[in-house]
């Protein structure tokens, strides 16, 4: 888990915070919090500053900076900053707070599911040892060296080695988390 996915809680929170509690408008919350977000989003927190100082348009910024940052999170969180901006309304807190609890259950599950396939990459390292192990065995007993001095034998180890090679890209593939689609692009 990378540490800016783990930094969205802790940044909707003090947007949260900025907007409701302090009584920020959402532009001004959302750069404000901008500023304390990790250093390979803040370049887009900047270029939206200042394409919300150079045209007013909160739509046009928010694009900008969902065109940047292009994560699940922020299309949702520009998205219901934009209508709570266009409409107003006291949700924003609970639609923040929402928002905040969906990301803190999301990336525990992400860990949970991370920790649950530790012993099944090591299961996937470990099956790479059992052919060669065979090989080794092959070769040292009795005459199992002259079988892989034939013309069959080199195909059987060939199609071996193809099929543990196909096995283990197809599990590897299996066995990644899939990425959040993005909603609101």
């Amino acid at each position: 888990m990378s540490a800016a996915a783990e930094a969205w809680p802790r940044l909707l929170e003090e947007l949260r915070l900025r907007a409701g509690s302090l009584g920020r408008s959402i532009p001004q919350a959302l750069f404000e919090a901008g500023r304390r977000a990790p250093l390979e989003w803040r370049s887009a927190f900047s270029a939206a500053e200042r394409e919300w100082l150079l045209t007013t348009d909160f739509v046009r910024t928010t694009t900008l900076l969902k065109d940047r940052l292009a994560d699940p999170t922020v299309d949702a969180v520009c998205e219901t900053l934009v209508v709570a901006h266009e409409i107003g309304g006291s949700d924003l807190d609970s639609k923040l707070a929402d928002l905040i609890e969906e990301r803190v259950l999301d990336l525990q599950g992400r860990k949970d599911a991370a920790s649950r396939q530790a012993g099944v990459r090591f299961a996937r390292r470990f099956v790479l040892l059992v052919p060669l192990g065979m090989a080794v065995a092959g070769l040292t007993i009795g005459t199992g060296r002259a079988a892989y001095e034939s013309t069959g034998g080199q195909i059987a180890v060939a199609a071996g080695l193809l099929a543990v090679v196909a096995c283990w890209a197809w599990s590897g593939r299996l066995m990644r988390l899939p990425e959040e689609p993005r909603v609101f692009r």
